[in-house]
């Protein structure tokens, strides 16, 4: 794993490299079960034996991963860039209340819910097809301590809530207009949203940020860094996502501090990955 650290000062702007959009179109294997076009995106559910998975199919036909669950096992997270968003452990173990600003077909919500039942999860999703996909197709817990709302996320953090240990930021649409040429809303990546956010968490709370490497990711990246204490940036390995991980504070973790963590968390977690290798090469970075 590839750890990319910002800068400590505003000239790291222009130190990711950008991949070109890849044109050619891509099919998922797998049977298709279900379709629809919703207001937001147009949707698939493919099934390859125990794989159940979610794409967006995007105008030229190819179609784009959302959510990737083995039915058997849905707590073990397959999609590669949904491990890294639980880097967010390393600085916050304890984690009792989590919100999750675009849910897809539930994955995450499966992970936290296996680590810790008793853990409250409140889910936000624009797209009333998606929140039924999640439910009919890729089976959320049924539980009192989850709670899904099918709202705009820009609605949602109008209104005073109790505040979050973690929020997870992965909300994705078909590219156009009102979003980057990754699909990522343009409101979501703005400076005032992520304030508003950050008044979300508990003092010690931590945000865990999907992105998509454009030509935007230098802007999103600078205002990561202006809104909070402490980032640190992940790139997932053979793909153009990047993680930011940051917390509501000034002060850095200690590095023992996030070994014990990681140990602790290997030993308790059964999701098909060790935390103690997001430490590899590891470079907190304060604001």
């Amino acid at each position: 794993m590839r750890l990319l650290a910002l800068a400590c000062c505003w000239s790291f702007l222009g130190c990711v490299q950008v991949p070109s959009r890849i044109d050619e179109t891509f099919s998922y294997p797998g049977k298709i079960k279900y379709e629809v076009v919703s207001e937001y995106s147009h949707i698939r559910i493919r099934d390859q034996g125990e794989v159940r998975t979610m794409v967006f199919v995007e105008s030229n036909g190819g179609e784009v991963r959302q959510t990737s669950v083995d039915l058997s096992r849905p707590e073990v997270l397959r999609v590669p860039y949904t491990r890294y968003m639980f880097a967010s452990f390393l600085l916050k173990k304890k984690q009792h209340r989590a919100l999750i600003l675009g849910m897809g077909g539930g994955a995450m919500i499966h992970f936290l819910h296996h680590h810790d039942p008793e853990m409250r999860i409140e889910a936000v999703e624009i797209d009333p097809e998606v929140v039924a996909i999640a439910r009919d197709w890729f089976h959320l817990p049924n539980s009192e301590n989850m709670i899904v709302y099918n709202e705009d996320a820009f609605d949602f953090i109008e209104h005073e809530r109790p505040p979050f240990d973690a929020i997870y930021m992965d909300a994705f649409l078909k590219p156009g207009p009102d979003t980057g040429p990754e699909g990522i809303p343009r409101k979501l990546k703005e400076i005032w949203f992520l304030n508003r956010l950050k008044e979300m968490l508990a003092p010690d709370g931590v945000i865990a940020i999907n992105l998509v490497m454009s030509e935007d990711t230098d802007s999103d990246l600078a205002s990561i860094r202006a809104a909070f204490g402490s980032v640190y940036l992940f790139e997932v390995e053979h793909s153009r996502n990047l993680v930011a991980v940051a917390a509501n504070r000034m002060t850095r973790v200690p590095l023992d501090v996030l070994s014990s963590n990681a140990e602790e968390m290997d030993r308790e977690s059964d999701g098909g990955f060790r935390f103690s290798d997001f430490l590899k090469g590891l470079t907190p970075v304060r604001g």
